[in-house]
């Protein structure tokens, strides 16, 4: 009996009081709908004023030839797949390479529609086209309006937000503020459009940061060489244009870059071969020379008498060095009344030379006992100081 009490129990609270739920519900009714009013007008609000972003994307094999070694140097490199994909994406990344894709693309003008909800612009699909002759560098990056009446030729154009605006019309040329150009129709222009449109001249640093942020190159493959460009942009047309122009560029600038390393290299070979073949027509004229002048055919045997010449008497010459040195270090010695000799000394100096300088020696020792006996302006002492300055001199 108590077990079947405990079981009851338990489904009750394992269940869902549906009563419950239904009041919790009535009350809170207004609240859940305004909840689900709230996420669903944020999220079409959202995807309403949001623009798509479109991303068109490449695959890219890099044919490259590595040699192992070139030029008789070897080259050591850890990865050496790595390095290659690592440069080559920094050379498609690199301000040089993006300089000359913007010179290949027509994007230096940008129209745009003014839509109710958001701008979109029409790349190669623009009613207008703006020519100039020459396009002033305070105009650029700001954009142009232009205003345009249903049915008629004519509109209203200005510079920038808070600038004047001037009525003009197709074909018709147009100053603003030193700026002269004309608006022509495209093939594109609708006559019962009513947007109004508006367009920008880019300059070169604007254009190259829109390229620096939007692409995208990442390696796919390192073995197989693969890399993958890929370009976002707001306009599907321009991401798969600019995408499909780095791809065709960027096969011609590897190729151009790598004739222009192997150029530089070859002009570095000749170069040192001209100068090679100069030392050699010199040396070719210097044996000429030396063979007329010593009348001798054997060149091998008075070259080798020669280099023997020249280490005897560099030989001789450092003899000659040792001998000054000790010279030196005798006569400053006598200089401090210190006549000692070496061996090395005696060895080549004359016998009459070491004599004296062995009298010289013991006169030195006489005089310093009878310094220890007389006073220094004695008779005896002066005397036996002159003989010794004599003798002295005689050395």
């Amino acid at each position: 009996m108590e077990s079947r009490e405990h079981i009851k129990v338990e489904s009750e609270i394992e269940g869902i009081d549906l009563n419950k739920l239904k009041v919790v519900l009535k009350k809170n009714l207004i609240w859940i709908i305004g909840f689900f009013v709230i996420i669903n007008s944020a999220a079409y609000l959202t995807i309403r004023w949001t623009k798509d972003v479109f991303e068109s994307e490449s695959e890219l094999k890099l044919d490259i030839k590595q040699d192992a070694t070139e030029l008789g140097i070897k080259t050591l490199v850890e990865d050496q797949n790595l390095n290659i994909i690592s440069g080559e994406i920094e050379q498609i990344k690199s301000k040089v390479f993006l300089n000359r894709v913007i010179d290949s693309l027509d994007i230096n003008i940008g129209y745009f529609s003014i839509g109710k909800v958001l701008v979109d612009e029409k790349y190669k699909y623009s009613p207008i086209q703006v020519v100039a002759e020459a396009f002033p560098v305070h105009i650029h990056d700001i954009p142009i309006y232009i205003n345009f009446n249903a049915g008629s030729d004519n509109f209203e154009i200005k510079l920038g937000e808070e600038g004047e605006p001037q009525k003009s019309g197709f074909g018709k040329p147009i100053v603003l503020d030193g700026f002269k150009f004309i608006v022509n129709k495209s093939r594109s222009f609708d006559p019962s459009a009513t947007d109004d449109y508006y367009f920008i001249v880019h300059s070169r640093e604007s254009l190259l940061n829109y390229l620096t942020e939007n692409i995208t190159v990442e390696p796919l493959n390192f073995n197989a060489n693969t890399i993958k460009i890929s370009f976002r942009d707001f306009n599907a047309l321009k991401a798969h244009t600019i995408v499909s122009k780095i791809d065709s560029l960027y096969i011609n600038y590897s190729n151009e870059q790598k004739n222009l390393a192997n150029k530089q290299k070859i002009e570095w070979l000749n170069n040192e071969l001209s100068q090679v073949e100069h030392k050699m027509e010199g040396f070719e004229n210097y044996f000429e020379n030396f063979t007329l002048r010593n009348k001798s055919n054997n060149v091998d045997e008075d070259l080798k008498r020669t280099i023997y010449l020249i280490n005897k008497i560099d030989s001789q010459r450092f003899e000659l060095n040792k001998r000054l040195n000790e010279l030196n270090v005798l006569i400053e010695n006598l200089s401090k009344n210190n006549p000692e000799l070496s061996i090395t000394q005696k060895q080549f100096l004359p016998s009459y030379l070491n004599t004296d300088l062995e009298q010289l020696k013991k006169m030195i020792v006489a005089k310093n006992q009878l310094s220890l006996s007389y006073n220094e302006i004695t008779f005896a002492f002066r005397q036996k100081e002159n003989e010794l300055n004599a003798l002295k001199d005689q050395v």
